[in-house]
């Protein structure tokens, strides 16, 4: 029985390994790649195995002309970015968002649409690579706020255009409510069925689980917060 730590993430097996570009952005979304470390836990399912290097030769397949990747996970143990893609002609970026709690804040934002800026304007031909661990809520967040702001969309035609690419889209109803209440002025809130094994984990009873356990831990000052509009952002 591999450690807690270096378990397959839950559910990581529940969508597919890459979307496809999203819209009219120069955007790739993605689950996780997971290394080598892993890979004994998947023998029994063993084409689910998914590698930084599997990764690389996909797009390379597919054609995308992937120039840059950008790692939004809390964490470093899934793989060594800076060691698996030296040498690759693919850009390494590691953004670190906590993604229980709340959804990415206006930091988390700027530094994305900071690093994206940069690349497509020195970049003009290459695709990015974004992934959190299912590659489909912070992913989601951050990709459907750089439409939205630089693109042109509405928020319910960039969360379709996410959907369309990356299927079942953005899931996490926390994450669609606080987009719409930023950036969806005069819409109307188009919350996402979810898939079964979502249902528990990203629907309405789970925000109000989350809402509630963050209260508790509030009064008991158990964790540290900042504002992010009507949320309160605790981090690990």
């Amino acid at each position: 029985m591999p450690s807690k730590r270096n378990r397959v993430p839950c559910n990581w097996v529940d969508v597919a390994k890459m979307g496809t570009i999203v819209g009219t952005s120069r955007f790739v979304p993605l689950r996780v790649p997971l290394d080598a470390k892993y890979t004994p836990q998947l023998y029994e399912n063993s084409g689910e195995i998914w590698t930084p290097a599997d990764f690389l030769e996909l797009q390379k397949a597919q054609h995308l002309n992937i120039k840059m990747i950008i790692d939004l996970t809390n964490t470093f143990k899934y793989y060594d970015g800076v060691e698996e893609f030296k040498e690759s002609g693919v850009q390494y970026v590691k953004l670190k968002i906590e993604g229980f709690n709340a959804p990415p804040d206006i930091r988390d934002v700027a530094n994305f649409m900071k690093t994206v800026d940069e690349f497509l304007a020195n970049e003009p031909n290459g695709t990015i690579a974004v992934h959190c661990t299912h590659g489909l809520n912070r992913t989601g967040y951050l990709l459907v706020t750089y439409m939205v702001k630089r693109l042109g969309y509405t928020v319910t035609e960039a969360l379709e255009a996410f959907m369309a690419a990356r299927p079942p889209g953005l899931i996490k109803h926390m994450y669609v409510r606080d987009l719409y209440t930023r950036l969806g002025e005069g819409e109307d809130a188009k919350l996402p069925e979810l898939p079964e094994w979502a249902s528990a984990k990203y629907g309405e009873r789970a925000t109000e689980k989350i809402r509630d356990h963050n209260w508790v831990n509030q009064e008991n000052g158990g964790l540290n917060d900042t504002k992010h509009g009507e949320h309160l952002r605790f981090l690990e």
